[in-house]
């Protein structure tokens, strides 16, 4: 159901995916929806965090074999630019968070949540 969602708030805006859209696109119906996420609110923080999780690994992965800070800071950002169509379907979300941070207490502290732990690691390899 997450990945569905990801999907398609990517190709068409949080705000234009009803959960009819996500139930036809999991060949399922909208009560077995519900049964999992309440509502939208609900869907759109599960994309986040799916969302988080998947860069979280990606730049845990990327940097696992790094000696040196400044070759860990450079693939850093380089991780920041989506290479793949899963991390631009990630970064069209992220572009969604962005907008509904400033209206959502729930998404919003997600936001926080992830920029805190991003700044975190970037300081980490600083230092």
């Amino acid at each position: 159901i997450v990945r569905e969602t990801v999907r398609l708030i990517a190709e068409r805006g949080f705000h234009a995916v009803r959960v009819v859209d996500i139930a036809a696109a999991c060949h399922t119906s909208t009560a077995a929806i519900h049964y999992h996420f309440p509502g939208r609110d609900e869907l759109l923080e599960a994309s986040v965090r799916w969302c988080m999780d998947e860069d979280t690994r990606r730049r845990a992965d990327a940097t696992a074999g790094t000696r040196h800070a400044g070759e860990e800071l450079r693939l850093l950002i380089e991780l920041q630019t989506p290479r793949t169509e899963r991390q631009r379907r990630q970064w069209c979300v992220w572009l969604d968070l962005w907008a509904e941070a400033a209206r959502s207490t729930t998404v919003g502290r997600l936001h926080v949540e992830y920029y805190r732990q991003w700044r975190g690691t970037v300081a980490d390899v600083i230092r």
